[in-house]
């Protein structure tokens, strides 16, 4: 489903009365569907114009270091049991769930077995195969319209790919190249999504390592198979690992320019 699809169908559901407690949405990424989790809440859940962000009944999780721990979704349940701020909903909305390991997802399933009246989940991931499957068979799974046909439009998408061989042919000498045109003329968000289209082609490099269908990236599997050639399993990963880290720094007020030069440089030794 496309944006628009979402919010058709959420509209239907709400006219039947019939919106279930748990959602996973599949093949994206939170920024992909933003827009419709913001019409889902605003015109159906709550009925309010206040945004997402601004709204103390809504609580996002996302992962520290690639893993959501434990005492995240604890958190989570403590905040869940407390009276509504201003609503009588409560939503929370998990960013790529592949990443609950097996002490939350467990901690997880059970708010989702025994869900609490108004309390609405929605989980996302662009990988459903790596998603725990008592996790999926407690929620609605929506199909989302894949990733590279999404936000993500054909020229950042190259634009990744650019970065992506040069760190793999040069290593650390990737910073002496000429990323102004690539990479430092990006804004904030921009970057955001560049790096959210590195670290999802190397999940697909594990995605072929595992034996699982390329999920992203059919028509790079050429240049797949030679980084899987170049890379241990553990390489990969800890490739995974710093920019999922560096994406999560981008929350903060940075000096792009430096922030870039120094993920270069991290994933470059690897």
């Amino acid at each position: 489903m496309n944006t628009e699809e979402i919010k058709k169908y959420f509209k239907e559901k709400n006219a039947l009365n019939s919106i279930g407690h748990a959602y996973l949405f599949s093949n994206t990424i939170y920024e992909n569907i933003e827009s419709a989790i913001e019409f889902i809440l605003c015109s159906i859940i709550f009925k309010t114009d206040m945004k997402i962000l601004d709204n103390p009944d809504v609580y996002f999780i996302e992962p520290e270091k690639n893993t959501i721990k434990k005492e995240k979704i604890l958190e989570l349940e403590e905040k869940l049991s407390k009276t509504s701020q201003i609503f009588n909903s409560k939503v929370y909305i998990i960013k790529e769930c592949e990443k609950l390991n097996a002490s939350s997802a467990n901690c997880l399933l059970k708010t989702l077995e025994e869900p609490s009246e108004n309390i609405y989940a929605f989980l996302i991931t662009s990988n459903i195969d790596l998603v725990i499957s008592t996790i999926k068979s407690r929620c609605q799974i929506i199909q989302c319209e894949p990733i590279n046909n999404k936000i993500e439009n054909e020229k950042i998408i190259n634009e990744s790919i650019s970065i992506i061989k040069l760190i793999e042919s040069t290593g650390t000498n990737s910073i002496a190249y000429n990323f102004n045109e690539l990479y430092k003329s990006f804004e904030k968000e921009e970057l955001k999504r560049v790096l959210n289209i590195i670290e999802l082609f190397y999940k697909d490099c594990l995605n072929k390592i595992y034996g699982i269908n390329l999920n992203i990236f059919n028509d790079y599997e050429e240049l797949i198979d030679n980084i899987i050639q170049r890379n241990s399993y553990k390489k990969i990963i800890d490739k995974i690992k710093i920019l999922n880290d560096n994406i999560d720094l981008l929350k903060y007020n940075l000096n792009v320019n430096l922030f870039i030069d120094k993920f270069l440089i991290e994933i470059g030794r690897l």
